[in-house]
């Protein structure tokens, strides 16, 4: 017990800690993204493969973030995340 006090010591209750250290995550993977689309709307051809890379990295974790949504609307989320990709992928 100890040690999860340690790994939790100054963030609060661990479910709280775990749901900001996820949305972090998405906010991350979600700069990435748009960063990397912006140079490759420019033509920056290694900015292609990284919008295809961290568009996939995002919707690894949508699932899991979008667990509470609506069925329809998480669906939706994943399908316009799959038509990015595969928009990037034959550039």
């Amino acid at each position: 017990m100890l040690e999860w006090g340690l790994m939790t010591a100054g963030r609060g209750h661990a479910s709280t800690a775990a749901g900001a250290d996820l949305a972090a995550l998405v906010q991350r993977r979600h700069e990435a993204l748009a960063t990397h689309l912006a140079a490759a709307r420019n033509g920056d051809v290694e900015a292609v493969h990284q919008a295809r890379v961290a568009s996939r990295r995002l919707r690894e974790v949508v699932p899991v973030v979008a667990a509470n949504l609506p069925r329809a609307r998480r669906k939706r989320l994943e399908r316009d995340l799959r038509r990015l990709t595969r928009a990037l992928g034959p550039v």
